[in-house]
């Protein structure tokens, strides 16, 4: 402090408040070092110097980010990101780019974070930062995980992990081995899921990395979930809560909530699984994590309609809808994809330009020290090369067309049969809880006969009674004879096992049955468990989906 009352100049007075803010950073002080970030930023203003300005903001956004503040942090990384621009600082706008990819990953905003990644890439390749390549894929990865595309997440992640290894990067590493083994999870690899966690544990504790120790703590705690080990996992959800609590890492403490309410419930202790999700919920609620509060919304309906509880099932069931009308929908997931398809497309018609110029130049320089007949030659020969390119170009961009008319195509189909089965097991719940309150009537008393009718009549008013009906017709259109394939060879399937090969037949994902169906993924999986015996596949290499993509 002393240091800066002696300061005489703005720069003096701008370089001192920065290593104050990293003092108080690294002492977990995000509140003061916040404080001093901002009296940076006036010093940049007041000397009128745009990159300290700049890099002042930037560091103002990194540390409310660090504390959950992602609305402020979004705002000072876009004015960064603006002067940055103003000075042409490529390396200062591909970080912003970056940073403000990763928060709106964070935010569920999956096509600005997909733009903003696009963008960085494009400026870290022609900067050549291998750094900065290696983030870019990392957060491309978890873009596709989040779309359930596992197979191009781990192509990113892959990408991330070599460059990181290339630069001896160990925090990079591990953060990959992390972010693979969270697919191969996804994807029911457990034992390869937990190798590549253990190798990211191993390099967080050697490097005193805390938050991140805790994250893979969560992590293995939900595949001995998955598995049945509960008491291993119950072991791994309190060492991370310790941790999250130790660092003040909200984030960590709210999804370690959620997982200790899934154990809870796995065990048959409903009323700690309860206070658990709520908890976790409210945690959510002040992070403003929506994706999260939509899962707790849908456990807990579940929770409360398996207890009889129905107007707690029906207030968390219209809640959880609330939160998926305002979340990332299937439109949006295609047009990232497309969005990711024009930047490679625009990548490729860039490099061809260029290299059809450095071909122009070098029959240029060639052509002054030949003969006038070889120079008519050279341009004939020259001009018919450019006409046959064109041609070349003209059927590769029918092909293109072609195949996006197919790709719509199936999007389509795929929107319309998700839509339909959403529907129609919302029509299920609903139906339940109907039939059960009805079966109540009698035993209750008079003052509350009228209450539960209206509950009744505004439930029978969310159902479609057709939407079943509408299902066969649009799935039948897209896949003909499966039913009648499968039940040849397997007349023993129930109603609801049918359905369930409908799901894999499409290549639905656990967590995507689990959102359409409103049922936990851990429901999911004993009935995946089930059908496999039924099809005869216990013991065998090949996936459900596999198998059925035969009928």
């Amino acid at each position: 402090m002393d240091r800066l009352e002696r300061a005489q100049t703005t720069q003096q007075r701008y370089k001192i408040l920065l290593s104050i803010v990293d003092y108080y950073s690294a002492q977990s002080d995000y509140e003061k070092a916040i404080q001093y970030a901002r009296s940076a930023l006036i010093e940049a203003e007041n000397e009128g110097e745009t990159r300290d300005k700049a890099h002042a903001l930037f560091i103002i956004g990194d540390l409310q980010e660090t504390v959950d503040q992602y609305d402020k942090a979004i705002e000072n990384y876009n004015l960064s990101y603006r002067n940055y621009r103003e000075i042409e600082d490529t390396k200062g706008m591909a970080d912003l780019c970056y940073s403000l990819s990763d928060i709106y990953k964070k935010k569920g905003f999956y096509q600005r974070s997909m733009e903003r990644c696009l963008e960085g890439l494009g400026l870290y390749e022609n900067l050549k930062d291998t750094a900065g390549i290696a983030d870019i894929y990392n957060c491309m990865g978890s873009l596709s995980k989040y779309l359930d595309e596992f197979s191009k997440s781990i192509e990113y992640y892959s990408k991330s992990l070599n460059l990181r290894m290339r630069l001896n990067d160990r925090e990079g590493i591990a953060q990959s081995y992390n972010n693979i083994g969270v697919v191969h999870a996804l994807s029911g690899n457990y034992d390869l899921a937990m190798d590549y966690y253990n190798m990211a544990l191993d390099i967080y504790i050697e490097t005193g990395s805390l938050k991140n120790e805790a994250i893979v703590y969560g992590n293995i705690a939900n595949i001995y979930l998955t598995k049945g080990e509960y008491q291993e996992a119950y072991d791994h959800i309190i060492k991370s809560i310790k941790i999250n609590e130790e660092i003040d890492y909200k984030r960590g403490i709210a999804i370690q909530y959620q997982t200790l309410g899934r154990y809870y419930d796995l065990v048959g202790n409903t009323e700690l699984a309860v206070e658990n999700y709520l908890a976790a919920y409210d945690k959510f609620n002040e992070l403003g994590r929506l994706e999260y509060q939509k899962s707790i919304t849908s456990i807990l309906s579940d929770i409360f309609s398996r207890e009889g509880d129905f107007e707690k099932a029906y207030t968390y069931l219209k809640e959880h809808k609330n939160f998926s009308d305002s979340l990332f929908d299937i439109e949006k997931m295609k047009s990232i994809a497309t969005l990711e398809q024009e930047y490679l497309n625009l990548r490729q018609i860039e490099e061809h330009r260029l290299k059809d110029q450095r071909s122009r130049a070098m029959l240029l320089a060639s052509s002054v020290t030949l003969i006038l007949l070889l120079i008519i030659f050279s341009l004939l020969y020259s001009r018919q090369k450019i006409k046959l390119n064109q041609q070349k170009l003209s059927l590769h961009n029918i092909e293109l067309e072609k195949k996006q008319v197919e790709h719509d195509l199936e999007l389509r189909q795929k929107e319309i049969v998700a839509s339909t089965i959403n529907q129609a097991r919302k029509n299920e719940i609903i139906n339940n809880i109907i039939d059960r309150l009805k079966a109540s009537l009698d035993n209750l008393k008079e003052e509350n006969i009228a209450v539960i009718t209206n509950i009744i009549d505004d439930l029978s008013d969310n159902t479609n009674p057709d939407i079943w009906q509408e299902f066969e017709i649009r799935f039948l259109q897209v896949h003909q004879d499966f039913y009648d394939n499968l039940m040849k060879k397997f007349p023993d399937l129930s109603t609801n096992e049918k359905r369930l090969s409908a799901f894999l037949r499409l290549d639905f994902s656990t967590k995507e049955i689990s959102s359409i169906t409103n049922q936990s993924s851990h429901s999911i999986n004993i009935a995946r468990t089930r059908l496999r015996k039924k099809l005869g596949l216990v013991n065998k290499d090949i996936s459900l989906a596999s198998f059925l993509s035969e009928f």
